[in-house]
């Protein structure tokens, strides 16, 4: 699916960040979220790029480096 396409099934609401963000990295062929990536949905929800970086970078299921398809997490408690 085209990154466009995904914008347009969301309203440039904040709201839907990170159903936007899920999206993106779900699509990208090395499961991440590039740079170019929030500059396009920092701009599509007029708001700053720090704040999806914010986001992006809160989240542990978000990864801001390409990773492989399937990622394995252990719990040590």
């Amino acid at each position: 699916m085209r990154k466009i396409d995904i914008l347009k099934k969301y309203p440039p609401l904040m709201e839907n960040l990170l159903q936007i963000l899920h999206d993106f990295q779900n699509n990208h062929p090395s499961h991440y979220l590039s740079e170019k990536d929030l500059a396009m949905i920092a701009q599509y929800l007029n708001v700053a790029k720090s704040s999806v970086y914010g986001v992006a970078s809160y989240y542990t299921l978000f990864s801001l480096t390409p990773r492989g398809k399937h990622i394995v997490r252990i719990c040590n408690s």
